[in-house]
């Protein structure tokens, strides 16, 4: 399914406008019946955007956030240099 989101906070940091999702600004439901109006009448726009929101996904699964939070626990934990 494709996402649309509201404008906020790190909204725009985790899902990309025109790409991954539509963005439209807070408060302005005017601009969300127009964006889920034009999804809804243009399917193969939705499907598209919900095929890239899938793959984005990958991202934030529990097996690639547990293997970044590792890298970074071993980046963090190398021993001090003395020298």
């Amino acid at each position: 399914l494709p996402i649309v989101a509201t404008r906020v906070g790190g909204v725009p940091d985790v899902v990309r406008d025109d790409y991954s999702a539509r963005l439209v600004p807070s408060e302005d439901d005017v601009a969300l019946r127009a964006t889920l109006a034009r999804l809804r009448d243009d399917r193969t726009e939705a499907a598209r955007l919900g095929c890239q929101a899938r793959e984005e996904s990958v991202r934030y699964s529990s097996a690639t956030m547990a293997k970044r939070y590792g890298e970074l626990y071993r980046q963090c934990h190398r021993p001090l240099s003395l020298v």
